[in-house]
């Protein structure tokens, strides 16, 4: 960890986080996390163990995302760490790791006796933490499954609130595995009661689509089938454009549970206005990247992402002609665009549109 075992926990901490800003508490939780193992100083240990606990200490234990980590030094028959690692998560696990947020690694190390305060925790309690795990992860063998929401008695009740909860949490931080598991199983119990009461604006969903991208991929069809304001829609034409936000949608056109034949998504009718805004943002995203593999990369992108759509007959190339001729000689040496550009030239004479036929020299060559 490369920090001074003689500063105290908490000072450590702000350190860590000063230093970690561009990450989220949970990317930076991971970053610590998955050098443990090959940390060898003991001092280091209790700093990564005190770090990841610190990241969510505003919240209950029960919510923090590596409490299965923790639970590995107490439980089970092959436990994590040695006395001291295993003595210090029982504070974490009991709370009384407050106590020594001003003591430093080195006091912990040197004299444990007299500075880690002193353990009891119950099997109780540690079988209700386990328990909280097992829920959030849809263990099959606890009985604290997310119940099913058809039931309307469930509104107003705790488990629906921490569904709701979850969901705005999701639109300004990445949620742990069993965090999304958790809304997955809300959405497939009952879309439609969790989409009316979570509330999402437009702008709320967008902030969910670039929060937590493998989630809205499972939710965001589910929730556009439960309403029919297409600003919804237009929020999602205002991310990002890369490889997050053109999966989702390509997601949502080709799918044929969420897409309808006459060009509609979910519950909202023709949406021919908003592919064709979110085309046009991904082609002037483009000219953004300065020259080098970003740039290429993200021309090839938007070049499969077209010709993707033109062979699935999604989009009418008589709409589209003017605009993919202009994107393809722009970009005509980037890998992929001839192709996108050859198989635009035959739809378009096949529907009996003339070709520049210079143009096409120009981006064969």
């Amino acid at each position: 960890m490369l920090y001074d075992p003689s500063l105290p926990f908490t000072t450590v901490y702000h350190l860590f986080r000063e230093q970690t800003t561009q990450h989220t508490p949970f990317t930076a939780g991971c970053n610590a996390f998955l050098v443990y193992d090959e940390t060898k100083e003991s001092t280091d240990k209790l700093l990564i163990l005190y770090i990841l606990y610190a990241l969510y200490a505003d919240t209950t234990l029960e919510r923090n995302p590596f409490l299965t980590f923790f639970l590995e030094f107490v439980s089970g028959e092959h436990q994590r760490g040695n006395a001291l690692e295993q003595q210090f998560v029982y504070c974490i696990l009991e709370g009384s790791i407050v106590k020594i947020k001003e003591r430093t690694p080195k006091q912990v190390c040197d004299n444990t006796l007299e500075t880690l305060p002193k353990t009891n925790t119950s099997v109780q309690r540690l079988n209700e933490l386990e328990n909280s795990v097992a829920r959030l992860i849809g263990d099959p063998l606890t009985t604290t499954l997310l119940p099913s929401l058809k039931d309307q008695s469930i509104i107003g009740s705790e488990t629906f609130a921490e569904t709701i909860q979850l969901i705005h949490d999701a639109c300004i931080r990445t949620l742990t595995i069993p965090e999304q598991q958790f809304v997955q199983n809300a959405f497939k119990s009952d879309a439609p009661m969790v989409v009316t009461h979570c509330g999402l604006s437009p702008e709320k969903l967008r902030d969910l689509v670039e929060t937590n991208h493998i989630l809205a991929m499972d939710v965001v069809p589910l929730f556009l089938e439960q309403v029919n304001d297409k600003e919804y829609l237009y929020g999602l034409a205002k991310v990002p454009v890369g490889n997050t936000s053109v999966e989702l949608v390509y997601h949502l056109l080709t799918s044929s549970h969420h897409s309808r034949s006459d060009g509609s998504i979910g519950g909202m009718g023709n949406v021919g206005d908003f592919l064709h805004m979110y085309i046009s943002n991904s082609i002037r995203t483009c000219e953004l990247y300065e020259e080098g593999p970003r740039k290429d990369k993200h021309v090839r992108l938007v070049a499969k992402f077209i010709q993707s759509l033109l062979e699935k007959g999604i989009i009418p190339i008589a709409e589209y002609l003017i605009e993919i001729q202009s994107f393809c000689v722009g970009y005509f040496r980037f890998k992929g665009v001839a192709t996108l550009f050859q198989l635009a030239s035959s739809e378009a004479q096949r529907m009996g549109f003339e070709v520049d036929r210079q143009l096409q020299h120009q981006v064969a060559i």
